[in-house]
């Protein structure tokens, strides 16, 4: 009879455990009959640890153990602890932030990677939920108040004490990926075009513009909406005739979201 005793692994640092072995002991029961019964206790080995241990060995030619690894492992965890609670209260207290995701494999499962960044602070957390209840068990988006960049991803709306920005970085990829498409949209590469100059002209200007000049490039980005509108117009509702579902998307700026008015 042979039962196995498992490791309690819920106080170990966070890594990937699997079992390459058990340490026997063996138990003698005296009843009517002679039962043996051996224990086994499962020895666990760090599968990440010992990849970073033969990484050190074989490109840097540092022998560093497999314990080592281990201390500094959780010695990094302890520490890191308190410094990311001061990175949550610098983020969440700028004026302002910028935020986005982006898909990761954790152990072969899909993980979501979050960011929320500055100029001077950076917090990652994967997670293994997309929405908001990412984002709300972070803990930086629900309190903070200033201006929030990010991409045209619906879920960041539902946070309403902050005002919104669009990323310029998500619309020229966007803009360039509808002109290349069909090169026919004369519209996208124009703003795209636009978008730059009045990103060069910031950066010269010391980062902020003269009323009069970013009044004129506010004119020159209507016009080339107004083009848009005439050029690709958004799907006609009406002409459904009575049928379900949703009106199939075009390039337009309304159906992209690439562009809004200003």
């Amino acid at each position: 009879m042979v039962e196995v005793i498992k490791v309690d692994r819920r106080k170990y640092p966070r890594s990937k455990y699997h079992v390459v072995g058990y340490e026997a002991r063996q138990v003698f029961d005296m009843k009517i009959s002679r039962v043996v019964m051996e224990y086994r206790a499962e020895i666990v080995e760090d599968a990440e640890g010992k990849r970073i241990h033969k990484y050190f060995e074989e490109q840097m030619g540092i022998p560093l153990s497999e314990g080592s690894v281990f201390n500094v492992n959780k010695d990094a965890h302890e520490f890191l602890e308190a410094f990311e609670g001061k990175t949550k209260e610098e983020l969440i207290k700028s004026a302002v932030l910028h935020a986005d995701e982006t898909g990761m494999n954790k152990n072969g499962d899909r993980y979501w990677l979050r960011s929320a960044s500055n100029s001077l602070w950076t917090h990652f957390f994967p997670h293994e939920r997309r929405g908001t209840e990412a984002m709300d068990s972070i803990g930086i988006l629900p309190q903070f108040r200033g201006i929030l960049c990010h991409d045209h991803l619906k879920l960041y709306y539902t946070y309403t004490t902050c005002t919104h920005a669009l990323c310029n970085a998500h619309h020229l990829r966007e803009l360039e990926g509808v002109w290349e498409e069909d090169n026919k949209q004369r519209w996208a590469k124009e703003t795209k075009a636009l978008l730059e100059e009045i990103n060069c002209a910031i950066k010269d200007a010391g980062g902020l513009l003269e009323t009069h000049e970013s009044e004129k490039y506010r004119q020159r980005y209507r016009a080339i909406l107004q083009n848009a509108e005439t050029e690709c117009p958004p799907p006609d509702k009406t002409s459904r005739k009575g049928k379900g579902g949703r009106v199939k998307k075009d390039k337009s700026p309304e159906s992209s979201g690439t562009i809004t008015r200003v």
